[in-house]
């Protein structure tokens, strides 16, 4: 995508925060024999028209596999048309052919498996995790998706097709779900562990790990997918708006995410920020310098305090105003400096700050709420059966060209990862070296 024009900018790593395959992949600027293409445009146009939403029983099966490659093609095709400048037909296409909403779909779907079929066949997962990939690039499948959708809604006009408006609600959830277990849980390790912990380690905790790291990433990268949603109050369906500031009162998740700052905590050594999906110790000059992460946290706390109709529609009461004025503390001159467009914050929250709790601008009126479609659908599956089934037929030994199909697919992606720039398996790292100036419009 081209950079906004715009004078008042600040430097924020424009690839998304995560790895595209593994977290233990680190990312170097491209080099100049680097490939030029993954995907042709005409490759890349029959994929996405092939795309379709995957079924909660086939999750994890050989065509939810053969999909989630296509997936991770068109995701490293999109990152490798940025480095290269080139003219981003991913977006493009998917756009052209209306299928964003897919992902969301495909998004849904796997959150639903781990959280209710997955833990009910655990012991197989680790299992089979022991002689192959399939079982963790299940699980990735959801960061790639995420990874995807935050490099795409870049362009705006991706959110605003008829297509996604319907499963706005549905990712609108998502990512308020993924918020609150980020608010809840303990953030990773910073330490990495010794050669001799994983030795001790079970095959269990292994994989426990290594899944838990996934998770960590997404709900960091939903902190993008929830700003760019936020870029386009005025355009949002009144059910979404109402779902935002409403029904889950995101405006003060957003407070509290600020509170924890998850990009950032005290090592041993010092200071370590989260950046390019890594724990990178801090210089001391760049202690205060804003993360990527923390700037969409707050580019959507300017968004939803300072949009007309978000103002308009949010009702303010005492917990609330009490709740949004422990900002204050956080505007302070040097996180001014480098997000000016802040300055509209620190007024709203200073005006608030002599006022009594405003009543809604808006008569009382009764709302039709809409639903989480995709996801209550899903809810009223039968998950013993399906995870009977799984435990039954996922986890047979593969055959000989099952194996050479499954390795052929994975040299391949590690073959493109190389073309992006791998420099070293030794750290969760992800993309480096890139950036853009991120457009902080007011």
């Amino acid at each position: 995508p081209h950079h906004p024009s715009s004078p008042t900018h600040t430097n924020i790593p424009r690839c998304p925060s995560y790895p595209l395959i593994t977290p233990m992949v680190q990312f170097e600027p491209l080099t100049s024999n680097a490939t030029s293409s993954i995907l042709s445009q005409f490759d890349a146009q029959r994929l996405i028209q092939r795309l379709a939403p995957t079924q909660l029983s086939k999750i994890a099966t050989n065509p939810f596999h053969s999909q989630s490659h296509c997936i991770s093609q068109l995701n490293l095709q999109a990152h490798l048309n940025f480095q290269l400048q080139q003219f981003e037909f991913i977006t493009e296409q998917f756009l052209s052919e209306d299928q964003c909403h897919v992902l969301v779909h495909e998004l849904i779907t796997l959150e639903c498996w781990k959280e209710k079929i997955a833990p009910l066949i655990w012991p197989e997962l680790v299992r089979f995790s022991e002689v192959s990939f399939r079982p963790y690039f299940t699980y990735y499948h959801e960061a790639t998706i995420v990874n995807l959708l935050e490099f795409m809604f870049y362009n705006d006009e991706i959110l605003k097709t008829e297509q996604m408006q319907d499963v706005l609600v549905d990712l609108v959830d998502y990512c308020y779900r993924k918020m609150t277990r980020l608010l809840r849980e303990d953030l990773p390790p910073i330490e990495k562990p010794t050669k001799e912990q994983m030795l001790g380690e079970s095959a269990s905790d292994q994989f426990k790990k290594s899944v838990q790291q996934v998770e960590f990433n997404v709900q960091m990268g939903t902190l993008s997918i929830f700003r760019y949603i936020t870029d386009i109050l005025g355009d949002l369906p009144p059910s979404v708006l109402s779902r935002i500031l409403d029904t889950h009162d995101m405006i003060l998740t957003m407070v509290y995410i600020i509170e924890k700052a998850p990009w950032k905590q005290r090592g041993p050594d010092g200071y370590y920020v989260f950046q390019n999906n890594q724990w990178i110790k801090a210089k001391p000059e760049d202690i205060h310098k804003v993360q990527q992460h923390e700037a969409q946290v707050w580019l959507a706390v300017n968004n939803l305090l300072c949009d007309r109709e978000s103002t308009r529609k949010y009702e303010y009461n005492n917990y609330r105003k009490d709740t949004v004025l422990r900002l204050t503390k956080y505007l302070h001159e040097l996180l001014l400096d480098q997000i000016p467009v802040l300055v509209d914050t620190q007024k709203h929250v200073s005006q608030l700050q002599i006022m009594n709790p405003p009543a809604s601008s808006e008569s009382k009126m009764l709302y039709i709420e809409q639903i989480s479609q995709i996801r209550n659908q899903l809810l009223k599956e039968d998950f013993e059966t399906i995870a009977q089934e799984q435990a039954q037929e996922l986890f047979k030994p593969l055959s000989m060209d099952e194996r050479r199909e499954e390795t052929q697919r994975f040299a391949s992606m590690f073959d493109h990862l190389a073309d992006l720039g791998v420099d070293s398996l030794d750290g969760s790292g992800g993309l480096g070296g890139d950036t853009e100036q991120v457009s902080l419009k007011k």
